[in-house]
C-alpha cells in the first residue's frame, strides 16, 4: 500500500495545463529549502529520483499529489500558503482541501482500464527515431514507465506487467519545445492509484492517469 495525499485549491479561477509550471515555480520558490517541492538540487541539477510531489490540474483546479513521505511534507507545509501568484494572477481567495488515502500499486490478476487526462510523453532522444521509423512499441514503453514507479517506490512487481494501449498523437509544448505526446486509454494488469503520473515530466502533470470505469 502507498499513501496518497491529494491537495486541491478551491477557487473560482479556472486553470489549464500550461499553468502547472507557474504553480510549481511559485511553491518551489516558497519552499525552496525542500527539494521535494521542486526537484532541483543545490547545484541546479535535476533530481531524477521518483517525484513524490506531483503538480496537477484536476477539474480545472490547481492540485498536488503527495506520495508517501511526499504527502507528509505536503501536509506539514501546504496550509501555510495564504496567497498564490500564478503568472500575472494574484489569488488570495481560496480554500485548501486535503485528503489522505491508502492506495494499492500491485500487479493484479485482472485487467484494469485507465485514461490519460493529460498528455503522456513517452519519447526521448533514444527512441524518437524508432518512432518515426514505426519501430517504436508504445505499449512496451508504457510498461517500462509503470515499472519505473514500482522501482521508485521500492515496491516489487512480482508478476509480468501487461499493457495494451489505444493512443492518439498530440502536440505538446514543453520547455519551449514542441514535443509529441499521446492521449487515449490503456489496459493493464496493474492497479494504479488515481492521478499518478507516468512518463516524462510527471511532476508537472503530464501522463496523469485516471480510472476509466
Amino acid at each position: 500500500m502507498i499513501e496518497i495525499t491529494k491537495v486541491i485549491f478551491e477557487t473560482k479561477e479556472i486553470f489549464k495545463q500550461k499553468d502547472i509550471k507557474k504553480f510549481r515555480g511559485f511553491l518551489g520558490n516558497k519552499f525552496k529549502s525542500d527539494v521535494t517541492f521542486h526537484n532541483h538540487l543545490d547545484n541546479s541539477k535535476l533530481n531524477y529520483q521518483m517525484p513524490l510531489i506531483q503538480y496537477k490540474i484536476i477539474d480545472s483546479k490547481l492540485s498536488i499529489i503527495g506520495i508517501n513521505e511526499g504527502g507528509e511534507i505536503l501536509r506539514k507545509n501546504i496550509l501555510t500558503v495564504t496567497s498564490l501568484k500564478i503568472g500575472e494572477r494574484n489569488i488570495n481567495d481560496f480554500e485548501i482541501k486535503v485528503k489522505v488515502k491508502k492506495e494499492k500499486l500491485i500487479v493484479d490478476d485482472e485487467l484494469h482500464t485507465y485514461s490519460f487526462s493529460s498528455p503522456w510523453l513517452p519519447l526521448n532522444q533514444n527512441n524518437i527515431n524508432k518512432y518515426y521509423e514505426n519501430k517504436s512499441n508504445l505499449n512496451h514503453i508504457l510498461q517500462n514507465h509503470i515499472l519505473t514507479n514500482f522501482k521508485g517506490l521500492n515496491i516489487e512487481a512480482d508478476k509480468q506487467i501487461i499493457v495494451k494501449g489505444f493512443f492518439k498523437e498530440t502536440s505538446v509544448i514543453y520547455k519551449n519545445q514542441k514535443l509529441i505526446g499521446f492521449t487515449g486509454d490503456f489496459m493493464t494488469n496493474v492497479l494504479l492509484p488515481e492521478n499518478l503520473g507516468l512518463g516524462k515530466a510527471r511532476a508537472l502533470g503530464f501522463g496523469n492517469v485516471i480510472n476509466k470505469k
